[in-house]
């Protein structure tokens, strides 16, 4: 089983009836606080919650953070618009998830970042204009193309150590 790294938050609600509203969450599979190396896969995991029984809450994550650095590899259950962004849609008050995965291009440049932006849409009734939240982004992946794992030290007590 894998853990989940939160990367993100965003939610909405509509301006003249707040109990209408969503939450968007962005998720990993791997830890942000340490370092990507490149041909590595991320899976990440939106996950988008609707409240008040709005007609549709759109999930969006932007390609931009991709860059020359990353490549979107699958994206199952979302969409990729032409605007740049991948959207999945919540419809009543039905949560949805969906994961993709991102393959780190294996000519990533050393300290690279990869930092998700995601943002959350509302559509209160079928036809009416979309009410989006701003773009948010938190966490995110440096590319290490060669890093040294950390090393077990065990001193008595008394001991004494010197690092380089």
């Amino acid at each position: 089983m894998n853990d989940w790294y939160p990367l993100a938050r965003a939610w909405v609600t509509h301006p003249q009836a707040p109990q209408v509203g969503g939450t968007l969450e962005l998720f990993a599979d791997i830890d942000p606080a340490q370092p990507v190396a490149p041909g590595k896969e991320i899976t990440f995991t939106l996950s988008v919650t609707p409240t008040g029984g709005a007609y549709r809450t759109y999930g969006y994550l932007l390609d931009d953070f991709l860059g020359s650095t990353a490549t979107m590899v699958r994206h199952q259950g979302m969409s990729h618009l032409t605007n740049g962004r991948y959207a999945t849609y919540a419809s009543d008050a039905e949560p949805r998830s969906v994961t993709c995965q991102v393959r780190v291009n294996e000519d990533a440049q050393e300290g690279a970042v990869l930092l998700p932006r995601v943002i959350i849409g509302l559509m209160p009734e079928r036809g009416d204009k979309l009410i989006p939240s701003t773009a948010v982004s938190d966490a995110g992946f440096r590319v290490r193309r060669q890093w040294l794992p950390g090393q077990n030290i065990t001193l008595r007590p008394g001991g004494r150590a010197v690092l380089p």
